[in-house]
């Protein structure tokens, strides 16, 4: 039984004797006023019985009527009396008979009074002798009913008494038991349990976490013994693992040079821990105080700490300094503070209480930075010094690269005969080849060095694969293998992004690609994986059917200046830094590239790219409206695919074949077609299919056939003679079909570049008018600048020197010159210096000056910029860009001053 219920039932125990022992008594005190009421009657009956005896003895001596009177007033008062008594056993049976024996009384006496009046005397005193006895008689014998029920009255009463007080008695036993019971009950439940509590609590209190209560489970007592028991149990296993994980900090602490210290903050009264004493080299049962521990800091260190001290006393902030610490034994040493500070109260009697923190020797940490440090400074040193020699030697080749590319460009404008103009060509090429390797290299390097920035600018993505294209057409033109650029018709075209670095590792894969393919095709694929609002991730794929690698070669394949084998540097050439650089680029862009290849099987690449939507453009297409259908014919698939998405992108919906037949017996229609054909089909060249084609539909039939670049000039009578209404070189661009279909429907004049066509004389003359200043202290490069100025219409005028250029300028006729080349780097005076003295001291803030530089760096750029310089042109030059830089700047400048 538990302990609250014991004392539940002893209270209800104690509760139920009381109310009973108050009820029986309150029943016995009723009883007792009810007979001590019928007693009170009793004994007046007593009394009266007593008088009307007398009474009695009194009329039968004299009968008067004043006795006769009193007599019966005694009577009624008799009778009144004897209405209260209410006897319910023997003693009401005597009131029956004493009201009996009344009755009786009464008749006699009123018999007896009667015959004291008669007349008849002998007779009536023998009858009243009688009677009188009689009434006597019955007068004791009432008076004896009287005493008898006034003793009965009086027993009862005393009965009653005693009753109630043996009642009261055996309650009050009961009670006394009962108080008894619970109070054994609150000595051995309650009283000792707590007091072994208390002895436990009190053991446990003074460190003996194994005492323990040892009190039965059952009642509320053992539950809290027991939870006190198993409270012991747990801070004893907490005590442990606090002593171990103690153990294992002091150690930690000893291992890693980390004390502990705590303040009082009131009372300024240190503590600190055995780590800390080692670390200060102090005796352990020295109690140091804080003015000594400030003490062994230097002056500057001293001044920080005691203001740290301050101010988190003052505020609760941190301590967090490294400071120097010289010990007792007068070594110095670096030393990490730290320190938390603990409040008291709460609300606005919150005050700081005590600082707790650590104390770390970090002594030997500070060398070890000061020799990174230094080491870093060492390797910054020795980038720079790698960067300023690349640099250098990138300025070195590209110079004369510059040149060669020049001579090429000019020696192209020639008249030459085929075999002098492949040479031309072949030698154009190994210069471009060589300023690709540079350019790669310095690349690889600027990444490295983190100095690579990427770009945001807004491009399109069609037109980035037209470049592509364009750029690979000389890298297929002597190999028997297709070059398709393919973009799927929902992939955005309008993005914002660094198209210059993505088109830069297209070229290395796809170059990489072209190389290593013999036979069959090279493909460079855009699908779209993802698109919302602002952004989408387009993945680029290149997929040939080369020579493949088998795993050993995948390894190394990222690798700088490493090919998957050495035999194939002797076969096809190459440094192995293109995929290593396409790598770098693309994982500066956000991307990772992913290969699968296999001996024999070709190789795919692929690396996905999250680009932001351009908001400035429209999302939709420009659509061509053309008057006729168009049919694809192509046995090569992948191609077919690849013109169909561009078709489709015009917003035309193409028939496609792949077999010429179908083709060839389409049933004639009211809708002229428009076939684009490539040139090399099953069973038929491109050529055969258009005559046929041609015979068979009529000439309102339009046919474009796809062919290499090489296979233009053969196609000329065919051209001439009807058989073809226009060719479309390979690589197939978008601009190129676009414009083809337009042209050849009559929706467009023909754009420049649609075939390959001599330059006419009209193209050479687009500079003419403006006069250009070229300055560069090689007299070569000068030379080049002005036959390739002059071969386009410009006047030039030349300067060797920084000072010479000044010369030109300072001359009346100066404003003669509307665009100024000037190389960066010269001797004495450079290009900038140059070019700051023009802005500033000559005045000639608004001619257009054009930087010609053979460093790459963004920051050369930027320095040129700084100085005043407009655009910045990139040695080897690229002789479009510089035709059209000049010619954009010097009409912007004719814009801007009106001529006299």
């Amino acid at each position: 039984m538990r302990l609250k219920q014991g004392v539940l039932i002893a209270l209800v125990l104690l509760v139920g004797l009381a109310v009973v022992a108050v009820a029986t008594v309150v029943s016995i005190n009723q009883q007792r006023n009810y007979v001590l009421e019928q007693s009170i009657a009793a004994r007046k009956i007593s009394r009266l019985s007593t008088r009307m005896l007398v009474l009695t003895h009194t009329a039968s001596e004299y009968m008067t009527e004043t006795n006769v009177r009193q007599w019966w007033v005694v009577h009624q008062s008799i009778s009144d009396e004897l209405d209260h008594l209410h006897f319910s056993d023997e003693s009401g049976e005597l009131s029956r008979q004493l009201d009996g024996r009344l009755g009786d009384l009464a008749a006699l006496f009123s018999g007896f009074s009667h015959l004291q009046h008669s007349e008849q005397l002998n007779l009536d005193e023998r009858r009243n002798s009688v009677l009188t006895d009689r009434l006597i008689s019955e007068a004791e014998q009432l008076a004896e009913l009287s005493y008898k029920i006034s003793d009965t009255a009086f027993e009862r009463q005393e009965a009653l008494t005693h009753q109630r007080k043996m009642i009261v008695l055996v309650f009050t036993l009961l009670f006394g038991i009962n108080s008894f019971l619970l109070l054994l009950l609150i000595r051995y439940r309650v009283v000792k349990p707590l007091a072994q509590i208390e002895n436990a609590a009190n053991a446990m209190r003074a460190g003996n976490l194994n005492s323990r209560c040892a009190l039965p489970e059952g009642d509320e007592l053992g539950d809290v013994a027991a939870a006190l028991d198993l409270l012991a149990l747990e801070l004893n296993n907490k005590l442990a693992d606090v002593t171990s994980t103690t153990h294992l900090l002091e150690v930690a602490g000893r291992m890693c040079g980390v004390g502990a210290w705590t303040l009082n903050v009131s009372t300024h009264e240190l503590t600190w821990s055995k780590q800390t004493y080692a670390i200060v080299e102090a005796d352990f049962t020295h109690q140091p105080t804080l003015e000594e521990a400030i003490a062994l800091y230097p002056e500057d260190s001293a001044i920080k700490l005691s203001r740290a001290l301050e101010d988190a006393a003052r505020t609760g902030a941190d301590v967090n300094l490294e400071l120097q610490l010289r010990t007792y034994k007068g070594n110095l040493i670096w030393v990490h503070v730290f320190g938390e500070v603990t409040w008291k109260l709460e609300g606005t009697l919150r005050k700081p209480w005590m600082i707790r923190g650590a104390f770390q020797n970090i002594t030997e940490r500070r060398r070890v930075e000061e020799e990174i440090r230094q080491a870093k400074e060492l390797a910054e040193s020795a980038s720079k010094a790698k960067g300023e020699f690349l640099s250098n030697i990138s300025h070195e080749i590209r110079t004369p690269l510059n040149a060669v590319v020049g001579l090429a460009y000019i020696l192209k404008q020639s008249k030459l005969d085929s075999s002098q103009l492949e040479f031309v060509e072949k030698l154009e090429n190994a210069g471009r080849g060589l300023i690709d390797l540079v350019s790669g290299v310095l690349d690889v390097s600027k990444i490295e060095a983190g100095a690579m920035e990427l770009e945001k600018r807004p491009f399109s993505t069609r037109h980035l694969m037209d470049s592509l294209a364009d750029l690979m057409t000389g890298a297929v033109a002597d190999k028997s293998i297709e070059f398709v650029v393919s973009v799927a018709p929902n992939v955005p075209d309008h993005l914002v992004g660094d198209e210059t670095k993505l088109r830069q590792v297209l070229v290395n894969l796809a170059g990489n690609a072209i190389k290593f393919t013999e036979n069959g095709y090279v493909k460079v694929g855009v699908t779209l994986d993802q698109l919302d609002k602002q952004h989408c991730v387009l993945r680029f794929i290149i997929q040939d059917t080369g020579l493949g690698m088998d795993a050993g070669a995948m390894k190394r394949l990222f690798q700088s200046f490493s090919q998957a084998d050495s035999s194939i540097s002797r076969r096809f050439g190459g440094t192995g830094i293109g995929l290593a650089l396409s790598q770098k680029l693309v994982e500066l862009m956000g991307g990772t590239i992913s290969a699968v290849s296999a001996p024999g099987q070709g190789s795919l690449f692929a690396f996905s790219l999250m680009l932001s939507l351009d908001s400035q453009a429209s999302a939709k297409p420009e659509v061509c409206e053309l008057a006729y259908d168009v049919m694809l014919v192509d046995s090569f698939k992948t191609q077919l695919d690849s013109v169909a998405h561009m078709v489709e992108w015009t917003g035309v919906v193409p028939r496609c074949f792949v077999h010429p037949e179908l083709a060839l017996n389409l049933p004639r229609d009211q809708q002229p077609r428009l076939f684009v054909v490539n040139g090399q089909l099953h069973d038929m060249n491109g050529l055969e299919f258009a005559r046929t084609l041609k015979e068979s539909h009529g000439p309102a039939t339009k046919v474009v056939l796809m062919v290499r670049p090489k296979e233009v000039e053969s196609l000329q009578p065919a051209l001439s003679a009807g058989q073809l209404d226009a060719v479309l070189t390979k690589p197939v661009s978008f601009s190129a079909l676009k414009n083809v279909l337009q042209v050849v429907s009559g929706t467009a004049a023909a754009a420049s570049g649609t075939v390959n066509r001599p330059m006419n004389q009209n193209e050479l003359v687009f500079l003419a008018g403006l006069t250009v200043l070229a300055v560069d202290d090689h007299k070569l490069n000068l030379m080049i600048l002005k036959k390739i100025l002059e071969t386009h219409g410009a006047k030039v005028i030349l300067a060797e020197s920084g000072q010479a250029a000044i010369q030109v300028l300072s001359e009346p006729n100066h404003n003669d010159v509307d665009v100024c080349l000037m190389d960066v780097q010269m001797p004495e005076m450079d290009g900038m210096e140059t070019c700051l003295y023009l802005r500033d001291q000559l005045g000639l803030r608004q001619l257009p000056i054009l930087a010609l530089t053979a460093g790459v760096m963004e920051s050369d750029h930027q320095q040129a910029l700084a100085a005043g310089m407009d655009e910045v042109l990139v040695k080897p030059l690229q002789i479009d860009k510089v035709l059209d830089a000049v010619k954009r700047w010097g009409t912007q400048l004719r814009q801007r001053v009106p001529m006299p």
